[in-house]
């Protein structure tokens, strides 16, 4: 049977506030800015990043379209957009129709997403002859104007990189920087300590996900909850720009006391480290690639699940996402 599968992301859709008139005529970048990836591919197995941090992958190859909020993972400075793709199952390699296209966008937070401005775009096609008309339509190497649309000009402050190709097992990455300085913050997870992809780390991680699963489970979850999550509550406010009470884990929370929830077992012994962001943030996976904490329906097959991502900093580990 198939399960309808619930995902709190703990990273959340965002809450619009209202634009404010007074910034009008000034950088999008500098103006409470909404970013997101505009993502459209279809005919491979895909995995589209910003900053080494998935934002939509699927290993089917289901075809999509669709945008996505990525202001928690914006840096200040240089920020990398890339589409990695594989051929689909029993395909030996990657069809000439595998295509895919993901736009930066930014917007004025509280308008609607008819407004929004692309600032890069790669553009992938796998029926092209070679690396530049397989990149046909990506946004061209040069400086860009946030104050005027981003168009192209000599003294943008907007730089664009030209975008590069590289063989991956049977598929390839394709990838492009963009340098850019908005009114974000630099968020925590930035200058974080390097996290090993060991056996270590792993289960230093494992340790981790017990606290928060035996307060669920034991149900003493005042105390030991909202505090672990005291960093990514602000940090996620800060980038949505809304109270901190509309990003604390109030659900999580509350969820040991549904009755009609039930809390299953990790299986810890068969958990997957995923390190990325460029080795700056961890979290473990269940065999099956769905979060380690999970409330499962007790009469529904409905599943709601916890992304919970993790930093490390003086080594200690903090839940950053």
């Amino acid at each position: 049977m198939n399960r309808l599968i619930l995902f709190i992301f703990i990273s959340l859709l965002p809450f619009y506030t209202s634009a404010d008139d007074k910034f009008k005529g000034a950088s999008m970048l500098q103006v409470k800015p909404y970013f997101s990836l505009g993502i459209k591919i279809s005919g491979c197995i895909y995995d589209i990043r910003i900053n080494d941090v998935s934002i939509m992958d699927d290993q089917n190859g289901y075809p999509v379209s669709v945008d996505m909020p990525v202001n928690e993972w914006i840096t200040p400075g240089s920020n990398t957009i890339s589409i990695s793709m594989q051929p689909l199952e029993d395909e030996e390699k990657l069809a000439a129709s595998a295509q895919g296209t993901i736009t930066l966008n930014v917007r004025q937070s509280g308008t609607p997403a008819e407004t929004n401005l692309p600032i890069s775009k790669l553009s992938f096609s796998n029926n092209g002859a070679d690396n530049n008309s397989k990149l046909y339509g990506t946004t061209a190497y040069g400086k860009y104007d946030s104050k005027k649309s981003f168009i192209s000009t000599e003294n943008g402050d907007v730089s664009i990189q030209k975008a590069t190709i590289t063989e991956n097992l049977n598929g390839l990455v394709a990838s492009q920087e963009i340098e850019l300085k908005s009114s974000l913050p630099k968020w925590a997870w930035i200058d974080s300590e390097e996290i090993q992809n060991n056996e270590e780390t792993k289960k230093q991680l494992i340790k981790e996900y017990q606290k928060i699963w035996t307060a669920l489970n034991t149900k003493d979850v005042k105390g030991k909850i909202v505090p672990q999550f005291i960093e990514r509550t602000k940090e996620l406010a800060l980038a949505y720009y809304v109270d901190e009470s509309q990003m604390a884990p109030t659900d999580l929370e509350k969820s040991p006391f549904n009755e009609e929830l039930e809390l299953p077992p990790m299986y810890e012994d068969h958990a997957k480290l995923i390190v990325f962001a460029n080795g700056k943030l961890a979290k473990l996976l269940r065999w099956n690639d769905e979060a380690m904490i999970i409330f499962g329906h007790k009469e529904k097959d409905i599943m709601t699940t916890y992304d919970i991502t993790f930093r490390k900093q003086n080594g200690k580990w903090i839940i950053t996402r």
